[in-house]
């Protein structure tokens, strides 16, 4: 069971980091576009900056590796 939420807490930190990567990388055509599909809407929320998405993007990177080596350990230790 243990297993089964590290590999959802891996699958679900991989895709955060993923996305926050690429929101960084392409921040001014996703926010351009998203502009101008939302238009008006947007004007009460405000939208995280680049390096927001930077500093997640690290954040996530780091949970991922987490993950994966607790999963490594745990597969280490279960074979013996």
């Amino acid at each position: 069971m243990i297993e089964l939420v590290g590999w959802i807490c891996l699958v679900i930190s991989l895709i955060l980091m993923l996305y926050h990567n690429y929101m960084y990388t392409n921040y001014d055509e996703a926010y351009k576009y998203i502009k101008r599909k939302y238009g008006d809407r947007l004007s009460k929320i405000e939208l995280p900056s680049k390096e927001v998405h930077f500093n997640y993007g690290q954040k996530f990177s780091h949970y991922t590796a987490g993950f994966a080596g607790f999963l490594i350990i745990l597969n280490l230790l279960h074979g013996e």
